[in-house]
């Protein structure tokens, strides 16, 4: 800092000395004001550094207690993690056990209802056999019985022909009215009376009778066309009066085929024809159909626990089931299907031939484990790999997926 003046030259010495002590005098005031000033600044650095050395001691602990609070939450989301994967894996194995069993118990339910079943079947039909032949034993009594009345009925009406002269014999279907007259046929008898009627002669003389009193139409023929069903069948017949007709032969019949009976007009009845002989008649039994069986299902995936092919129309009573219904595997199986009975039997499309049904177990797609972060800090506690998709039930584990020490460690997971 500098200051003017403005004195005589006469006084110049004087005045020098005094500007030389007033410029001593403002540096010294200068020179303390700058080391105060410097000292000032020392202390606010010294200030500043400890504030900034306090500051860093502060971040560095904040930095260090929220590290130990991340390791702490991970380790415990970790062990959440995995006990509730532990959990999880238990519940489903519980699970697959609980299904397993109900599955067997189903099978051995169905099994014993099976069984049930065909002891029921097997009882009804040994009923059935000694129902049918205790009525074929009643049919053939009857029969036998019928049969000695019609002889003993055809011999009481032989005695009363045989009785009439013979002039006075005749055959009905020749004597009509438009062939006889008032004074008789050739002289052997008396003419009958003239009529529309055909005429009868018997001792009490000569009886009008119409064409239905005698005379059988048609002869009779079977009615529908009956199927097998393990029961005797008798036949429904078209234009059989059995009071006018005898039936004798196989007019009952169980299994599938053709059979054979007669009929034979009763006492004085005749065929259109004139004669009483015996007409032989054919009748038939028809096989019966049986659905064929069908799978709603036929692919089925991979479970580790046996599968059951579910078949619909399966009779054990009509049919027999061999191949493969029940695997555990992913392949291609076959179910096949016989009738046990073919003579008697046949399918709904008219065969009779095996069944087979094709069906099959496809493997199970996994997703690949993997784990998103490999690169794990030593803690000094034991580490787990946190691996995603792992099923042990479907795979293998191989290596460990926890270390404590540091290192390079690998865990290998096959399909099993």
């Amino acid at each position: 800092m500098g200051v003017s003046y403005n004195v005589p030259l006469r006084e110049e010495q004087i005045f020098e000395k005094a500007k030389g002590d007033i410029d001593r005098q403002n540096l010294a005031t200068l020179t303390s004001a700058i080391h105060t000033e410097s000292e000032n600044r020392q202390n606010a650095d010294a200030n500043l550094q400890a504030n900034i050395s306090a500051l860093g001691t502060a971040l560095s602990d904040e930095v260090t207690l929220r590290a130990n609070d991340d390791y702490l939450l991970k380790q415990e989301y970790t062990a959440k993690i995995t006990q509730e994967a532990m959990t999880r894996q238990e519940d489903d194995a519980a699970l697959r056990t609980s299904i397993s069993t109900e599955v067997l118990t189903r099978n051995t339910q169905t099994e014993s209802l099976g069984s049930a079943l065909q002891n029921e079947v097997t009882a009804r039909t040994n009923a059935d056999n000694a129902l049918k032949s205790e009525l074929n034993a009643n049919l053939s009594n009857e029969a036998a019985l019928r049969a000695s009345e019609d002889n003993k009925l055809n011999a009481k009406i032989d005695a009363v022909i045989q009785s009439i002269p013979e002039q006075q014999t005749l055959n009905i279907k020749e004597f009509t009215p438009s062939s006889a007259t008032q004074d008789g046929a050739a002289g052997l008898v008396p003419a009958p009376p003239k009529s529309t009627q055909k005429q009868l002669l018997t001792n009490q003389g000569w009886e009008e009778l119409s064409s239905t009193d005698i005379f059988i139409g048609a002869v009779p023929s079977q009615s529908g066309q009956p199927s097998y069903t393990g029961s005797v069948i008798y036949p429904q017949w078209l234009n059989y009066d059995e009071q006018k007709l005898t039936i004798a032969g196989q007019f009952s019949g169980t299994n599938v085929g053709t059979y054979t009976v007669t009929f034979t007009p009763r006492g004085l009845y005749c065929w259109n024809d004139g004669t009483r002989n015996a007409r032989t008649v054919t009748w038939q039994i028809y096989k019966a159909t049986v659905p064929v069986p069908t799978a709603a299902i036929t692919s089925y995936e991979f479970t580790g626990n046996n599968v059951t092919l579910s078949v619909t129309n399966f009779d054990s009573s009509k049919m027999t089931q061999a191949g493969t219904v029940t695997a555990k595997n992913a392949g291609s199986y076959t179910a096949t299907y016989k009738l046990n009975d073919t003579a008697n039997y046949t399918w709904s499309d008219g065969s009779t031939a095996d069944k087979n049904i094709t069906w099959n177990i496809t493997a199970k797609k996994l997703a690949k484990p993997y784990a998103s972060n490999t690169q794990l800090n030593y803690t000094g506690a034991a580490v787990t790999l946190s691996v995603s998709n792992v099923d042990l039930t479907y795979m293998n584990k191989a290596g460990s997926d926890t270390a404590t020490a540091a290192g390079t460690y690998s865990v290998t997971y096959t399909l099993k």
